[in-house]
């Protein structure tokens, strides 16, 4: 089970001591959202699906409680390596009819956010595993356990900077802001060396069969 956010409750509540409880979960929560933004920190491969060409566009499903950030990479029937990360604007330039046209994919567009598109699309039921980076949604109450064990600390100066900065309440305060934000900035540029050396960064495609 994913820990609740709620943990970081009381380490916040110390900092900012006249702050309601329901603002300080509130602000976790955009501070843990933000960090995922950030820092592409929490990351799943989701359970392979069996899709056909009508499935596309595809909407990922991230899970209740859960958001997509970014589409980090695709791979079809087991296969290895997965597909290249392409653009709308690269398939426009480059490609006839991307939308349309179907055969074996080697490429994949993410347009809107957690929208997947396949190019071109499959000619026959395919089996799909995407893997994700992801947020807390709007409603959220938890987040990665990996991302929470590394991260928790990171998350709490965030939530902190967050509330202090807000004008005209008690618990307002530039210096705890400034402190705070200067940990929240160390934290996000931990985690995103950890994620760049585990290449969870898509590469667009430049391969021929996109041009």
């Amino acid at each position: 089970m994913a820990p609740p956010l709620a943990n970081i409750v009381p380490t916040v509540q110390s900092l900012v001591p006249l702050c309601p409880e329901p603002v300080i979960e509130s602000h976790i929560r955009r501070a843990a959202t933000r960090f995922c933004e950030d820092t592409l920190a929490w990351v799943e491969t989701l359970s392979a699906a069996q899709v056909v060409a009508a499935d596309f566009p595809y909407v990922v499903p991230a899970g209740a409680g859960r958001s997509v950030s970014r589409i980090l990479s695709v791979a079809i029937d087991g296969m290895a390596p997965p597909l290249d990360a392409s653009s709308v604007d690269y398939e426009e330039r480059h490609a006839n009819n991307w939308l349309g046209a179907t055969g074996v994919p080697d490429r994949f567009v993410e347009a809107p956010i957690g929208i997947l598109h396949l190019v071109p699309l499959p000619n026959l039921s395919t089996s799909m595993a995407v893997t994700v980076a992801l947020e807390p949604s709007s409603t959220g109450t938890e987040i990665g356990d990996d991302v929470y064990v590394k991260h928790w600390e990171t998350i709490m100066s965030g939530a902190v900077v967050l509330l202090s900065i807000i004008p005209g309440v008690p618990w307002s305060s530039g210096e705890m802001a400034a402190v705070h934000g200067t940990l929240y900035d160390l934290g996000v540029a931990k985690a995103k060396v950890h994620a760049h050396l585990h290449r969870r960064l898509p590469q667009l495609s430049t391969s021929p069969a996109a041009l």
